[in-house]
């Protein structure tokens, strides 16, 4: 009877056993196959979509022969044993003290919170912005309306837009006009294919200022972005995507990258589209940053190249493991790029990683918005539009991240504005096409917006306002025929100011001053 008791309740444990496997292995079944969802999603855009998705698995040289390299390296969590030098330096850039427990949601409590948070500001703009806008409809969510664009919803200050023919669903003119026009952003930034992301180094035939060419030269994408800045003062400068990865597989080379500093100062092209090095400069103040990820920073970059260059746009290739980290990172940037302009990238969501939690994506953003107060970075810029929009995003998802909820409590309360009119001193009649340069005048003088007058004079300016006492910003005014103006004012919290009057005075010529010509090499 024991056995026969003992057999029945083997034959019991096994029934379970085999339904538990059963249930596992269909569970197994669903799972893939959404990944696979994802991953075809993804690719249906382009390859090219992922802005920090390193190339590093082959090695192209200038004839376009590639052969396997090192696959992309990230640093581990004993960072500290593997760079005992530069993490114990005492770094400025890593002092900057969170207010709350950064690893909490910065989710606000469900209940009414929504229209309670969206009355807190209607001011939107800014530092924070998208490497790679989108033309796409959004989720509704904390002050967002359902169906809202994804610019309307967000109003981002700072874009890098891509020197391609059409991306996000914006032919390139659009794209550059609507953001430098329309929507009227503080800042733009060019974004440079380099050859692991079928750019080219020089192409000749690249010469057209507003239809990119195919493959687009990275000298000519330097050029136009000068020349563009001479029509829309927004446009600060370019980042070249994925750059070590290229510098490193002896793609681009140092002679390549002076090339490209001299396009984008204004100096001239030659008919090969090289560049007359020894031609002056029309566009000098134009900035060159390039991509580093964090697995880059186990590696001294090259001096001649940091002498090159005005910044990085640095990214957390594997953000989700790796943000508890971030302050050993900025301290090796500090050691490896010592007085270099930072841009700091957040993901949303990553090729090769996946989605990002709200945790990760709340904690970078409130690092880059700590680091920006402290005049320590230059902007934050999510990686993408492409992850925002309804098309490639499920409503779950655009809850689960809560960007909304993020901007409300860390970012939008602490925006300010002014609005200032521009007129003759003589006529007091208003004057447009007025070039505004605007600074902030934290830690260090860092330009925060670049704006032209409309036909009423007026220009609008929304950016940080600090968390208490406000924040004091620096300008310029210039217009061909006009004495440059100099002027300052301080942005307040959740408020609107109105300067007074700026009176520009006509200039006296003088008729036997030289006039240089551009000779850009990029047509109109």
């Amino acid at each position: 009877m024991p056995d026969m008791i003992m057999k029945g309740l083997y034959q019991i444990r096994s029934g379970i056993i085999f339904l538990v496997l059963i249930l596992a292995f269909i569970s197994a079944l669903s799972s893939p196959i959404v990944l696979a969802s994802m991953a075809q999603q993804e690719k249906s855009v382009s390859k090219e979509a992922n802005p920090a998705e390193i190339i590093i698995d082959q090695d192209c040289n200038k004839n376009n022969n590639c052969s396997p390299i090192n696959r992309y390296f990230e640093l581990s969590g004993n960072m500290a044993e593997n760079h005992p030098k530069q993490l114990q330096i005492k770094s400025n850039w890593i002092d900057i003290g969170l207010t709350e427990d950064p690893y909490k949601s910065s989710r606000p409590p469900p209940a009414n919170s929504n229209n309670q948070q969206a009355k807190l500001t209607t001011i939107k703009q800014g530092f924070i912005g998208l490497y790679h806008p989108f033309k796409g409809k959004v989720y509704a969510g904390t002050g967002i309306s359902e169906d809202e664009d994804l610019h309307q919803a967000y109003h981002f200050g700072v874009n890098g837009i891509i020197n391609d023919p059409s991306y996000g669903e914006y032919p390139f003119k659009e794209n550059i006009e609507k953001h430098c026009q329309e929507f009227d952003t503080n800042l733009v930034y060019g974004i440079i294919r380099p050859p692991s992301e079928r750019g080219v180094v020089n192409n000749p035939n690249d010469t057209k200022l507003w239809e990119p060419a195919s493959p687009s030269g990275m000298i000519q994408a330097a050029a136009r972005s000068s020349r563009l800045s001479t029509i829309f003062p927004q446009i600060r400068g370019v980042i070249i995507d994925d750059f070590w990865a290229n510098y490193y597989g002896n793609v681009i080379t140092l002679e390549d990258m002076k090339n490209i500093k001299g396009a984008l100062s204004g100096k001239k092209l030659k008919p090969d589209g090289t560049v007359d090095l020894k031609s002056p400069p029309t566009t000098p103040d134009l900035q060159l940053f390039i991509v580093t990820y964090g697995g880059e920073l186990r590696l001294s970059p090259d001096k001649d190249i940091v002498d090159l260059i005005d910044g990085v746009n640095f990214w957390l290739y594997d953000q989700e493991d790796s943000y508890k980290n971030f302050d050993r990172y900025l301290s090796a940037l500090e050691t490896y790029y010592p007085n270099k302009e930072l841009i700091s990238g957040v993901y949303i969501h990553n090729g090769d990683y996946g989605d990002m939690s709200n945790q990760s994506i709340s904690y970078m953003i409130d690092k880059g918005i700590q680091l920006y107060e402290k005049g320590l970075s230059s902007g934050i810029l999510l990686f993408s539009g492409y992850w925002l929009v309804k098309d490639y995003i499920s409503q779950e998802r655009s809850e689960k991240i809560g960007l909304s909820d993020i901007f409300y409590s860390k970012y939008y309360p602490y925006l300010g504005e002014i609005n200032c009119h521009v007129v003759d001193d003589e006529t007091s009649r208003p004057l447009q096409g007025v070039k505004i340069k605007i600074y902030n005048n934290m830690a260090r003088k860092i330009i925060a917006a670049g704006k032209t007058t409309d036909e009423q004079g007026r220009f609008r300016f929304s950016g940080y306002a600090g968390r208490s006492g406000g924040v004091s910003y620096s300008f310029t005014a210039e217009k061909e025929g006009y004495n440059p103006y100099n002027g300052s004012f301080t942005l307040e919290a959740n408020k609107a100011i109105d300067l007074p009057p700026v009176n520009l005075k006509r200039l006296e010529l003088d008729i036997e001053a030289p006039v240089e010509s551009r000779g850009s090499g990029i047509q109109s």
